[in-house]
């Protein structure tokens, strides 16, 4: 099962719905880790499902910094998230 499914599973094992809870959390904390820009970015992409050269457009920033700060923003997140997996 991927991370994904894992979260929007409804399950009612306790087991899973416990470790679903907890790698909520991790992820809540995560992204608060985030500096403004990179959380914004993060929320643009996946959230609102906008483009790259959309969101540059929104900030005023190229495409290319776009890519990095939601490059940055992902591994910080996976090197936060993995202390706890």
């Amino acid at each position: 099962m991927n991370f994904e499914k894992f979260l929007k599973s409804e399950s009612k094992d306790i087991e899973e719905i416990i470790e679903r809870k907890e790698l909520i959390n991790i992820l809540k904390k995560g992204l608060a880790q985030l500096d403004d820009k990179e959380l914004l970015v993060l929320q643009l992409y996946f959230f609102e499902e906008l483009r790259i050269e959309d969101i540059a457009k929104i900030l005023g920033l190229t495409p290319g910094r776009i890519t990095q700060i939601k490059k940055q923003a992902i591994k910080k997140l996976k090197e936060y998230m993995e202390n706890f997996l």
